[in-house]
């Protein structure tokens, strides 16, 4: 896995390790969102945090945990537990996610399939010069 995986993982952990949970102990936020984009050559880490009413009037303290939290990470060495931990929640997620109505799922599925058919028409298209 990635290091930066690892931040993002640790930057949404609800436990007494993650910056989510220090948050809500001072009732700074009630959720954290983080994920990375992938780019030529950098890539750039998003972190958007749900301020509770408090957080709202302290933003700036709230963006001061955030590049703390982070500058932490840099000194820390990474935890094979966590790391473990990373491993086992998607597919407990997986496993025990809520069911989805039937209907829905067979619309999600039926337009996922209609795409990839769209896209293999046009691949096939384009190496056969072929007019769709």
């Amino acid at each position: 896995m990635q290091p930066l995986k690892y931040v993002v993982y640790l930057l949404t952990h609800e436990g007494p390790t993650g910056l989510l949970f220090m948050l809500k102990q001072k009732s700074l936020a009630n959720s954290i969102e983080a994920e990375l984009d992938e780019y030529r050559g950098f890539t750039l880490l998003t972190v958007n945090v749900g301020l509770s009413e408090i957080g709202l009037n302290q933003t700036e303290e709230v963006i001061c945990h955030i590049f703390r939290y982070l500058d932490f990470l840099k000194g820390a060495a990474p935890k094979e537990w966590i790391w473990e931990e990373m491993k086992v929640v998607p597919s407990l997620n997986f496993r025990y996610q809520q069911k989805e109505d039937t209907i829905d799922f067979v619309q999600k599925i039926s337009l996922q399939m209609l795409v990839s058919v769209s896209y293999i028409c046009q691949f096939v298209s384009l190496f056969l010069n072929l007019e769709v």
